[in-house]
């Protein structure tokens, strides 16, 4: 699905992208899963509806309840519509209990807004309840529990790009991969200089930045980052975005983070 128009909701309140722009168009039906966005950070959600729009069709989707993913991604059929309203009251109930004015917040938003905004409203959620002190320790502890950070990268004549990537931190080292053709790794072979911040599923900051060294990893070291990352995002890291890699040919890196050298 297309990475720009899958993010963003039309009146309906749904995400939106065109029938046409799918891999298999005969698999895209409403309760079907299906993987969106930017390969580095993917979203798996659940088709809605298919709607006619001129010419075309449009399929209407939302993010998907990770709780409901494993079963559904393991055969890859389609989930039911009681799963769908099943998530939403689960949502709901999330929101209430929660004991201070951020859930307050955070529920307004859901209630009001589309797709697009209910996934950051739920991400600043879960920063929110985090204490004011990330628990593990460590340099990159501020990015320790983040599901997401926003990556910059440096081209050659000091122009910051940003993107969003999943990362797995341990102590004072984190981890995050990306394959072999795309512009931020292009960029890391001549400046490993990067920085990184908390952020949500789109990169938009949800913390201060953070410098660090980009390294390449190879063997040994580079299977570990990866059994890391799949440790924390089992289905898109343990399963689809591997998966995906090897069916478009691309090669599967990943890097190391670490300090920079100024830093003690």
């Amino acid at each position: 699905m297309s990475a720009s128009r899958a993010q963003r909701a039309d009146e309906t309140g749904y995400l939106w992208t065109f029938l046409n722009e799918a891999r298999d168009p005969g698999q895209i039906k409403p309760g079907a899963i299906i993987v969106a966005g930017d390969q580095d950070a993917a979203a798996v959600c659940e088709v809605i509806d298919l709607a006619p729009a001129g010419d075309g069709t449009i399929v209407h989707h939302e993010f998907a309840d990770r709780r409901d993913l494993a079963a559904a991604v393991t055969v890859w059929t389609p989930t039911s519509s009681e799963r769908y309203f099943r998530h939403k009251r689960r949502r709901r109930e999330e929101i209430i209990r929660l004991p201070h004015t951020t859930a307050d917040q955070a529920g307004s938003r859901v209630r009001r807004c589309g797709a697009e905004r209910y996934q950051d409203a739920s991400e600043e959620l879960h920063m929110a309840r985090k204490p004011a002190q990330a628990k593990a320790p460590g340099y990159f502890a501020p990015v320790s529990e983040a599901k997401y950070i926003v990556l910059t990268t440096f081209r050659r004549d000091g122009e910051a790009v940003s993107t969003p990537v999943h990362v797995a931190v341990d102590d004072d080292t984190a981890f995050f991969r990306t394959w072999n053709v795309t512009g931020k790794a292009k960029r890391l072979r001549h400046t490993p200089a990067v920085e990184i911040a908390p952020s949500t599923f789109r990169g938009r900051r949800l913390g201060s930045p953070i410098r660090a060294q980009a390294h390449l990893l190879d063997g040994e070291a580079s299977e570990a980052a990866a059994s890391m990352l799949a440790a924390k995002h089992p289905i898109l890291h343990g399963r689809l975005i591997p998966w995906y890699h090897r069916r478009r040919g691309w090669t599967t890196q990943q890097y190391r983070l670490e300090p920079p050298a100024t830093v003690t």
